[in-house]
């Protein structure tokens, strides 16, 4: 439904050609000003987007992830992304799954059918929907859930607004850096450390340190976990050569295309596909907005019930996972083969 309705907003843009040719000019960061005052119409369903959806966001659990509310920059580069496909557009990707829905239930109940019987198959549709049902109800509780994490970043926001005012933080999401103890702890007089802006640049400086630390998939540490630890997996490692032209992950969703590559580590980074393939290590529901514009997927990490095979296989994507090393083996522009049916990745060059 993000998508969706997503697409629908760039389709609504799209119709003015005076105002895309506008918004493509404009900053991503604002957007949401300029639709304000050129078209009001447009900029409440953006609000009204951004009041659904806004605190789904790459890392939604996380309570220092920057959502939509906070910044609806990346909202509006995806939009600029579907903007430059004209072929996009939710009607198309409303028929597309309708159509990858009806194939494969043909498919499915004419082989119940055939193999259990009449009476089996009533009974297979039943469960069917009963199923569809739950996954309809898991994923609305999972929407509640980040709208839940959402309120709590806010209130947290509020209060490091307040510390900073009082000069207690440098800024706002400073907070964040801090425990729920301890700010309770400060409020009620039994901290024990008092200088948080002190106690927050050292926790600063510490975490600017984890973005060049990537830990084995699987670790397992003996002692003190933080000494002596060097999160390496013992296991048996998968040696992949960088001379093979091919490598192999799990298949998620059946095709065969020939495209570029775009290796993506954080979807702020950009939403312009334009038919690429995707290629990242891990997705989660904030990237399920790049998706449409993809002509194929690539996952380092993940398995057949990851997020990216999951929404890969509701889009009809080619898609494979448990690629290992393939962040590092591709690069943006390589020409690639992927056969979602066979998890074989063949590399042009």
């Amino acid at each position: 439904e993000p998508n969706k309705r997503l697409l629908r907003l760039a389709e609504k843009i799209r119709a003015d050609h005076d105002l895309a040719d506008q918004l493509m000019q404009v900053s991503n960061r604002d957007c949401m000003d300029f639709l304000q005052a050129a078209r009001p119409d447009i900029y409440k369903e953006a609000k009204a987007y951004i009041e659904a959806f806004g605190d789904r966001c790459t890392g939604e659990l996380k309570l220092e992830s920057v959502t939509l509310r906070q910044d609806p920059g990346f909202m509006f580069m995806v939009l600029k992304n579907f903007l430059k496909q004209p072929t996009l557009s939710a009607d198309a990707l409303s028929a597309k799954e309708k159509a990858l829905r009806h194939r494969a239930e043909t498919e499915i109940f004419k082989k119940v059918r055939k193999e259990k019987g009449l009476f089996a198959l009533r009974r297979f549709k039943n469960a069917l929907s009963r199923l569809r049902m739950a996954v309809k109800n898991r994923e609305n509780m999972r929407l509640k859930r980040t709208h839940l994490f959402g309120l709590y970043r806010d209130i947290y926001l509020q209060i490091g607004r307040q510390m900073t005012i009082l000069d207690l933080l440098n800024s706002p999401r400073d907070i964040f850096y801090l425990t729920c103890t301890e700010i309770k702890d400060y409020f009620s007089g039994t901290l024990v450390q008092h200088d948080l802006k002190a106690l927050t640049m050292l926790r600063k400086t510490e975490y600017d340190t984890y973005t060049a630390i990537e830990p084995a998939h699987h670790f397992e540490t003996k002692g003190l976990v933080y000494h002596h630890a060097d999160y390496q997996y013992t296991g048996k490692k998968i040696q992949s050569d960088p001379n093979t032209p091919e490598l192999r992950g799990i298949p998620c969703y059946p095709g065969r295309v020939t495209k570029r590559v775009k290796v993506i580590f954080d979807p702020a980074e950009t939403a312009d596909l334009n038919g690429d393939i995707l290629c990242t290590v891990r997705t989660d529901p904030g990237w399920a907005p790049l998706f449409p514009s993809a002509g194929g997927i690539l996952v380092e990490r993940g398995s057949t019930l990851s997020h990216s095979a999951v929404v890969a296989r509701e889009l009809g994507i080619p898609a494979v996972v448990g690629i290992h090393g393939i962040t590092k083996r591709l690069k943006t522009g390589d020409l690639i083969t992927l056969d979602g049916e066979t998890g074989i990745i063949e590399i042009h060059g």
